[in-house]
């Protein structure tokens, strides 16, 4: 009976450190599991975190993130994971000293260190007409071409940030709307630091200097740097 209620304690105290899965610095790193130091977690999807466990002869270490054997004192460069890389290469931490390596990741993705030390290229999910910065936050993609616009149409420079705006002092003012990094959508204030995103009609995109959604050939780039 005494062992029966000992295994069914483990199992509830495994998962009290379960991360959420949820922010970008969340991923690409170990969480220790408070039930096991044999054990440790590790967010594999958005909201989804599995639970790993350390090889055989070493334990979560929870100040360098990874599983080390116990009492083996850590170089400092192989504990700075700070290795500086060129733009289609990553660092390689499961090996000492850790070396670049080759990684492309898409547009969409960026690079993660999990604990074993070899990066990986995990896929963010930005909405449409985002793209993801390499600290995994989504960004508008600037200045993306209205659809059947013609070809002169994005050498044109506007004044636009094209980001997402404030809502808040001289953007509340009338009724004006605001320029997205996609032509065929537009923001528009809904309330003091509530922009809402808004599609323009089928075929038609939004041109600041009029407020309203235009045809392709009368449009023009809102957005202050070239397409």
């Amino acid at each position: 009976m005494f062992k029966i209620l000992l295994i069914s304690f483990m199992f509830l105290t495994l998962g009290w450190s379960r991360p959420q899965c949820r922010n970008p610095d969340e991923f690409g790193r170990g969480f220790a599991e408070q039930g096991s130091p044999y054990h440790y977690w590790e967010c594999t999807a958005v909201g989804v975190a599995e639970l790993k466990q350390c090889p055989e002869g070493t334990e979560f270490n929870e100040q360098h993130l990874r599983c080390l054997t116990p009492g083996v004192i850590v170089p400092p460069h192989e504990s700075n994971p700070q290795l500086q890389c060129e733009d289609g290469f990553a660092a390689d931490l499961s090996v000492d000293p850790p070396v670049c390596i080759e990684l492309v990741c898409e547009r969409n993705q960026i690079v993660v260190h999990p604990p074993s030390g070899v990066p990986e290229c995990f896929t963010v999910n930005c909405p449409e007409g985002h793209s993801a910065t390499n600290n995994g936050l989504c960004e508008p993609i600037p200045n993306t071409q209205c659809p059947g616009a013609s070809p002169e149409s994005h050498l044109t420079t506007g004044y636009e940030s094209c980001q997402v705006p404030s809502c808040t002092g001289n953007e509340l003012t009338g009724s004006r709307h605001f320029a997205s990094s996609d032509p065929t959508k537009f923001y528009q204030c809904k309330g003091e630091g509530a922009p809402v995103l808004i599609d323009c009609s089928p075929n038609l995109c939004f041109d600041v200097r009029w407020q309203v959604c235009v045809f392709p050939h009368d449009w023009t780039n809102s957005c202050s740097a070239p397409i």
